[in-house]
């Protein structure tokens, strides 16, 4: 099995911001060439009893694409593009994996790939997003907002 390793995060996102109170404020990690999130959503971001919002899911699985993405660029990369696909319902109050892996380069382009599984590998949601990664100093400046484990995050963490 191979190690994982702790991705940055923010103060403020809706998916990882710590300090955001109406987010996930959840962590990501990598493991080889695939971004990871461990979650179970609370019922507060149901979009009806019992049933994750479909944004939330999105946002998800968009943020986990990305950080593959990034890593694989070794720069912060944004969203051009996302198409997800919703397979069956996402529960609220359960464990879910959401994992995402970049499939593609496309001249200054990343493409990425992602699902959202159950406790039993069951796919429930699939993503594929596009994604241009930021210049390298606009990267840089991004960065240095972030955060790792007891300190600021840096270059080497991406």
């Amino acid at each position: 099995m191979t190690d994982r390793r702790p991705l940055p995060w923010s103060d403020t996102c809706f998916v990882c911001g710590e300090s955001n109170p109406s987010g996930l404020r959840v962590r990501f990690e990598m493991e080889g060439d695939e971004a990871l999130l461990a979650v179970t959503v609370d019922g507060a971001f149901d979009g009806y009893p019992g049933v994750v919002h479909g944004g939330v899911v999105s946002a998800m699985l968009d943020e986990t694409i990305g950080w593959a993405c990034t890593v694989a660029a070794h720069r912060l990369a944004v969203t051009v593009e996302l198409t997800v696909r919703f397979r069956r319902p996402v529960p609220s109050g359960r464990p879910l994996v959401v994992r995402g892996r970049l499939v593609e380069i496309r001249r200054n382009l990343l493409v990425g790939e992602g699902e959202v599984v159950d406790g039993e590998d069951r796919v429930l949601a699939t993503g594929r997003g596009v994604y241009a990664p930021l210049p390298e100093e606009r990267s840089a400046e991004v960065l240095a907002q972030l955060r790792m484990p007891g300190r600021p995050a840096g270059p080497g963490d991406v």
